[in-house]
């Protein structure tokens, strides 16, 4: 009985102090910034239809970064032509895709959206390019 007692306090006491700890956390909740930077593909380069445009660069964050998304639109009319969600809890983000291009006398852009944290607090990068 009396270990019985003694696990009950003793988990109580555990939760208590990591719900605690947690809850400070949220309150002292520090802006985490980025540094980022797309280097393909590079700004107004040309793209012929079937190409393959490779989407990398980096970000390095001031703290733990929650992954990015990489958003490719018509700069015309601002409409979706590809989309990828990347989670990923890391300081440092290594951007890597690639997308197959089906446009030709399009300009486009590629948006790189890093999330800074779980508030939903983020950073973008953009970079356009054009189709042929």
């Amino acid at each position: 009985m009396v270990m019985r007692i003694t696990a009950v306090v003793l988990m109580g006491s555990l939760y208590f102090f990591s719900c605690g700890k947690h809850e400070k956390e949220e309150e002292e909740h520090i802006l985490v910034t980025a540094s980022m930077v797309i280097t393909s593909p590079l700004q107004n380069s040309v793209y012929y239809l079937g190409d393959t445009v490779r989407i990398q660069g980096s970000a390095v964050g001031t703290g733990v970064l929650h992954g990015y998304d990489i958003m490719i639109r018509r700069v015309s009319d601002g409409a979706q032509q590809y989309f990828q969600h990347i989670h990923d809890h890391n300081d440092t983000l290594a951007i890597s895709d690639w997308w197959k291009n089906s446009f030709s006398g399009v300009e486009l852009e590629v948006e790189v959206k890093v999330t800074l944290d779980h508030h939903g607090n983020t950073q973008s990068a953009k970079v356009r390019f054009q189709t042929q």
